[in-house]
C-alpha cells in the first residue's frame, strides 16, 4: 500500500510532441519560404542589370545612330557648299562649307569614341577619306582661284570628289544600319528583360504573400495543436481523477471506500506517536435489510446517504469515515489519548446511524458498532481477563497484514454486538481473538474432514401420524471425527457458513441424499410401495446464488429422482437474506416442482408475508413448540394457530420433535398428518434406515443394503453435468 491514491498524469517517455512537431515543420516552411523569396528577388535583381546593360547598349547605338546620320549630313552639306562655292564664286557658301567642314573631324571623333573594336577599321578608313575630302576640296578652291570656276567645277564634280563622298557614305551607312539593328535588338532585350523582372517581382511578391499566408495558417495550426494538447491534457488529467475517485471512493455517498480506508489505515499506523491509539470501527446498519425488502433499492440508498451523512458530521475532522459493504462503514481514528476518547466516539456513530423513519418507512434503522485499538510500540502481552480490550501491537516489518488484522478484528467485535441484541457496541477482547483462533482451526479442520470424507449424511424418517407409516426422510449432515469422535451441528454449520464450505457440502448433501433415496424408491416400487420423499436443508449462500436452480435440476437428472420427491427447506432467515436473485431462484425452484418448505416455523419473524410472497409448500413447526404441547397453553394455542393458518393457506403443516404419543394425539386432531420425531426414530444412517424401514413394511421385500456414502467429488465438477440422465 502508498501513501497516496492520487493518479497524476505525466507524459510517457518517447510519446510524440505534436506541438514540437509543429514548430520543426513552421521552421522548415519558414527557412524555405525565405530561401524561395531571395531566390526570386536575386532573380530579379539579375535580370534588372540585364535590363540595365541592354538599355546603356541600346543608348550608345542610338548615339552611333545620330552621329552618323550627322556625319553624313555634314558630308552632303560640305559637298553642297563646295560646289555652291565653285559654281557661283558666292563667299557665303565657301563659309557655310568652312563651318560644315570643321565639325566633320569632330563627328568622326565621337563616332570613333562610340563604336567598338570591331567597327574601328571602318573609322579609321573614314578619318582617312574625310582627310582626303578636305583635300580635294581645297584644291579645287585654288584651281578656280588660278584656272577659272570651269575648271574647278570640273574638278569637284571628276571622278575623284564623287568617289569620296561614295567611300565615307559607304562606310557610314552600315555603321547606321548595324547601330539601327542593335538598337532593336537592346529595344527586344530591354523588353525582355524588363518583363522577366515584372515576372521575378511578381513571383516574388506572391512567394511573400505565400510566406505570410503560411506563416499565420502554422501559426494558427500551432495555436490549434497546443489549444488541443491543453484540452487533452485537461480531460487526460479529469479522467485519471475521476478514474482515481472510482477506484478509492464509494460510488453512491462518495466516501472512501475499503481499498483507500486501508491505505489511511497503514498511514494512521506510520504515524502514531507513543503513548498514542488509532481506533477501528466497523459499523453495520440493523434492519437495512428490510428496507430493501419492502421499499426498493431506491430507498435505500437514501437511507445509506442520510446514515453516512450523519456518521460523517459525528467524526472528527481529521478522521476517516468509508463505505466497504452494502451497509457496512468504517472509520479511523487516530492520535487517541484514552480507550475512553475511542469509546465516546463509537458510541456517536451508533447514536448517530441509529435514527427512525417511522414517518416515512415505519421502520426503525439502528447501528451495530465494532470497536478494536492499537497501542503503536506497546509489546501485545497476554490478558486473561475476560472481556478487557485488546491492543494490537502493530510490527513495522507487517502493515498489510496488521492493516487486515485490524479490519478483521473490527469486524468480528461487531458482528459481537450484533448477537448480543443489534444496535450496540462491542469492543474486540481477547475472548474474540480466541473465538476467531478457535473459528480458523474449526474451518481447516472442517475442510480437512471434507476432503477425507469424514462427513456422512444421515436420514430422519417422516411419517405419517396416524399410521406411522415412513412417507419421506430428511437428510441431515453429519461429522464423525476418527480422534474426537461424533462433531455437533450447531458447531460446525455455522463455520462451513462462515468459511465458504456450505456450498460444496450443500451439494455434496443434496447429491448424495437424491442417489440414496432414489435407489431406495427403484426398490420400494419392486415391492409396491410408494416412494419416499427427500428434504434438504440448504442456506442462505447456496440460495443467492444465480446457479443454484440449475444445479438441483442438474442434480435430480443426475440422481435420477423426480423433482416432486425433493423438498428444499429453509428458514425464515433465508427469506429475509433472499432478495433479488434468491427469490427469483426459489421462483424457478417452485416452476422446476421441488416443493419449499419453511422450516423452524413459529421462532424468529414467523411472518405471515413471508407465506404469501414466496412460494412456500409445507410449514415445519419448530420443536420447541411442539416440545410444549401437553404441558404449555401458550405453546398450545401457538401450534393449533400454526396448523389452522397452514391449512387456511394450503400449505401442509409438518411437526418436528415428535416426542410423545400424547404430542402426536394432539397433532393429528388439529389437522397435522405428517411429523417427525425421537417418538419414531432418530436420525440414522443409511444402513440403519434400511433396518428401519425393513421393521415398518413387515412382509415387505428385505432391501438391499445401500451403498456406502461417496466421498465428494474433489474435482469441483457437479456429477450431474459428468453423467446426464
Amino acid at each position: 500500500m502508498g501513501a497516496g491514491w492520487s493518479l497524476k498524469g505525466s507524459r510517457r517517455p518517447g510519446s510524440s510532441d505534436p506541438s514540437g512537431r509543429g514548430g520543426r515543420w513552421l521552421l522548415l516552411g519558414a527557412v524555405l519560404a525565405t530561401a524561395l523569396v531571395v531566390g526570386a528577388f536575386v532573380v530579379a535583381l539579375v535580370l534588372g542589370r540585364l535590363a540595365a546593360s541592354s538599355q546603356a547598349a541600346a543608348k550608345q547605338h542610338s548615339n552611333v545612330l545620330r552621329t552618323s546620320a550627322k556625319l553624313l549630313v555634314e558630308v552632303e552639306g560640305a559637298d553642297s557648299g563646295q560646289r555652291g562655292y565653285l559654281l557661283t564664286g558666292n563667299p557665303s557658301y565657301l563659309q557655310t562649307y568652312t563651318l560644315v567642314q570643321a565639325d566633320i573631324p569632330r563627328q568622326v571623333d565621337t563616332l570613333d569614341a562610340l563604336t567598338g573594336k570591331t567597327e574601328q577599321p571602318q573609322v579609321d578608313r573614314l578619318r582617312i577619306l574625310v582627310a582626303q575630302k578636305e583635300a580635294a576640296l581645297a584644291r579645287s578652291i585654288e584651281v578656280r582661284r588660278t584656272q577659272g570656276m570651269a575648271a574647278a567645277v570640273a574638278l569637284a564634280d571628276g571622278d575623284r570628289g564623287q568617289v569620296l563622298t561614295d567611300q565615307i557614305t559607304a562606310i557610314v551607312l552600315p555603321l547606321v544600319q548595324d547601330s539601327q539593328q542593335q538598337d532593336m535588338s537592346s529595344d527586344r532585350a530591354a523588353g525582355r528583360a524588363g518583363t522577366a523582372v515584372l515576372v521575378a517581382a511578381s513571383v516574388g511578391v506572391a512567394l511573400a504573400v505565400g510566406l505570410l499566408v503560411l506563416l499565420i495558417w502554422l501559426i494558427a495550426q500551432r495555436w490549434r495543436l497546443a489549444t488541443a494538447r491543453r484540452d487533452a491534457e485537461h480531460a487526460r488529467d479529469q479522467l485519471l481523477k475521476s478514474l482515481s475517485q472510482q477506484a478509492t471512493h464509494d460510488a453512491l455517498t462518495g466516501l472512501p471506500n475499503r481499498r483507500l480506508v486501508a491505505d489511511r489505515l497503514e498511514q494512521a499506523l506510520l504515524r502514531r506517536e507513543p503513548g498514542r491509539l488509532v481506533a477501528v470501527m466497523y459499523i453495520d446498519l440493523d434492519g437495512f435489510k428490510a428496507v430493501n425488502d419492502q421499499y426498493g433499492h431506491a430507498r435505500g440508498d437514501e437511507v445509506l446517504l442520510r446514515a453516512a451523512r450523519r456518521m460523517r458530521a459525528a467524526l472528527r475532522p481529521a478522521d476517516t469515515l468509508a463505505r466497504v459493504g452494502g451497509d457496512e462503514f468504517v472509520a479511523v481514528c487516530e492520535g487517541l489519548t484514552a480507550t475512553e476518547e475511542g469509546h465516546a466516539i463509537a458510541d456517536r456513530l451508533r447514536r448517530s446511524a441509529a435514527h427512525t423513519l417511522n414517518d416515512e418507512l415505519a421502520l426503525s434503522i439502528g447501528a451495530s458498532v465494532g470497536l478494536v485499538f492499537t497501542a503503536p510500540y506497546e509489546p501485545s502481552t497476554p490478558d486473561g481477563a475476560q472481556g478487557r480490550p485488546v491492543r494490537l501491537a502493530i510490527s513495522q516489518l507487517d502493515l498489510d497484514a496488521a492493516v487486515e488484522d485490524l479490519l478483521t478484528s473490527a469486524d468480528d467485535a461487531m458482528y459481537e454486538a450484533k448477537r448480543q441484541g443489534r444496535g450496540r457496541l462491542a469492543v474486540y477482547d481477547v475472548a474474540m481473538a480466541a473465538a476467531r483462533h478457535g473459528r480458523r482451526e474449526d474451518a481447516a479442520a472442517l475442510r480437512q474432514a471434507f476432503d477425507a470424507g469424514h462427513l456422512w449424511v444421515a436420514y430422519q424418517p417422516m411419517v405419517d401420524l396416524g399410521t406411522g407409516e415412513v412417507l419421506g426422510v430428511e437428510a441431515l449432515l453429519r461429522w464423525t471425527d476418527p480422534e474426537r469422535g461424533p462433531i455437533p451441528p450447531a458447531r460446525f454449520i455455522a463455520t462451513a457458513e462462515d468459511s465458504g464450505l456450505i456450498q460444496p457440502i450443500g451439494e455434496f448433501v443434496l447429491r448424495t441424499a437424491c442417489e440414496q433415496v432414489a435407489e431406495w424408491n427403484t426398490l420400494r416400487e419392486a415391492t409396491g410401495r410408494p416412494p419416499l420423499t427427500v428434504s434438504v436443508n440448504v442456506s442462505s449462500r447456496q440460495v443467492s446464488r444465480p446457479d443454484f436452480c440449475g444445479t438441483v435440476a442438474r442434480t435430480l437428472a443426475y440422481g435420477r429422482l423426480t423433482p416432486d420427491l425433493l423438498c428444499v427447506e429453509i428458514t425464515e432467515q433465508v427469506l429475509i437474506d433472499a432478495v433479488g436473485a434468491g427469490t427469483a431462484e426459489l421462483e424457478q425452484l417452485s416452476g422446476l416442482g421441488v416443493r419449499i418448505a419453511l422450516d423452524d416455523y413459529g421462532t424468529g419473524y414467523s411472518s405471515l408475508s413471508h407465506l404469501h410472497r414466496f412460494p412456500i409448500d409445507v410449514v415445519k413447526i419448530d420443536r420447541s413448540l411442539v416440545a410444549g404441547l401437553g404441558h404449555s397453553e401458550r405453546d398450545e394455542a401457538l401450534v393449533s394457530a400454526i396448523i389452522g393458518l397452514a391449512r387456511t393457506l394450503h400449505r401442509q403443516p409438518v411437526a418436528e420433535g415428535v416426542e410423545t404419543a400424547a404430542q402426536a394425539s394432539l397433532l393429528r386432531a388439529w389437522g397435522c398428518q405428517q411429523g417427525q420425531g425421537f417418538l419414531y426414530a432418530e436420525a440414522l444412517a443409511a444402513l440403519d434406515l434400511e433396518a428401519f424401514l425393513l421393521r415398518r413394511g413387515a412382509g415387505a421385500a428385505p432391501l438391499p443394503s445401500p451403498r456406502s456414502t461417496p466421498a465428494p467429488d474433489r474435482s469441483g465438477r457437479d456429477p450431474a453435468e459428468a453423467e446426464p440422465a
